[in-house]
């Protein structure tokens, strides 16, 4: 197995812009330099992962 990637989306440009605790879950809204907002979450939480729609749908 190969170890995680980890991507400092800060050091990009990104800046934390709001923290959510839902669904059992803490993460952190972020947004990008041009103020899109985007949240990443860790390949640790599989049993969420399993409940996202595919992106094609």
């Amino acid at each position: 197995m190969s170890k995680p990637r980890f991507v400092d989306f800060e050091s990009l440009g990104a800046k934390r812009w709001d923290r959510q605790q839902t669904r059992g879950f803490d993460f952190w809204v972020m947004r990008d330099p041009w103020d899109n907002e985007f949240c990443v979450l860790q390949t640790v939480f599989p049993e969420l992962l399993d409940k996202r729609k595919p992106i094609n749908d």
